[in-house]
């Protein structure tokens, strides 16, 4: 992950477990069922809502504007198994803000 340019803490190494402990539970609970279905993951970041979406059954695009998000997102479908339910990250065509 360093390789990444990206320190190692929740954000990075736990955040597929925090998803997976919260916003499913939270869709279960509206009886969200997603096998079968396809979702599109905006600012995917880790990918960790990607992942979990995956992990209940649907095929999820994850999108984000850093190259080092969509690299670790990958990995994070990768770890979890779900890397043919997760199309490989893609980075938007937009340039980085001027600063």
């Amino acid at each position: 992950m360093s390789s990444l340019g990206i320190k190692p803490g929740v954000w990075s190494d736990g955040y597929v477990e925090y998803e997976w402990r919260h916003i499913r539970c939270m869709l279960l609970k509206y009886s969200a069922h997603f096998e079968g279905r396809s979702g599109l993951e905006l600012g995917c970041n880790v990918g960790a809502t990607a992942t979990v979406l995956a992990l209940m059954g649907a095929r999820v695009t994850a999108v984000d504007i850093k190259e080092e998000f969509c690299a670790l997102a990958a990995l994070n479908a990768s770890r979890y198994g779900v890397t043919e339910a997760v199309s490989p990250p893609l980075r938007t065509g937009y340039p980085e803000p001027a600063v």
